[in-house]
């Protein structure tokens, strides 16, 4: 039993804090809207960036032996949050393609 516990322990260990989620992922957005409203193929980077962001988060949780216990040791709230973190800068980027400024040939 204190060999499953351990390996339980271990896994937090190993992902981002939710500090990280929100930083990381506020930055992306900010970054990513600014670009895309100063020139719209700039979304090219940014979609590229977002997804490496959203691979790291999604592809931990979405594991058929790591997602559970993710789950199981650091809550619902930290799963919901982490892929609240992994779309929020694919949102911003609609934004941002939404208030973008047309530019003159």
């Amino acid at each position: 039993m204190v060999a499953v516990s351990s390996v339980l322990a271990e896994v937090a260990g190993k992902e981002f804090a939710v500090s990280t989620l929100w930083i990381v992922a506020l930055a992306l957005s900010v970054v990513g809207f600014l670009l895309v409203r100063w020139r719209r193929w700039t979304a090219i980077a940014s979609v590229t960036v977002a997804s490496v962001w959203a691979y790291l988060i999604v592809s931990e949780l979405r594991d058929r032996f790591v997602g559970p216990a993710i789950t199981q040791e650091l809550g619902q709230m930290y799963v919901v949050q982490s892929y609240v973190s992994a779309l929020l800068p694919f949102l911003f980027l609609v934004l941002g393609f939404l208030r973008s400024r047309p530019h003159a040939p």
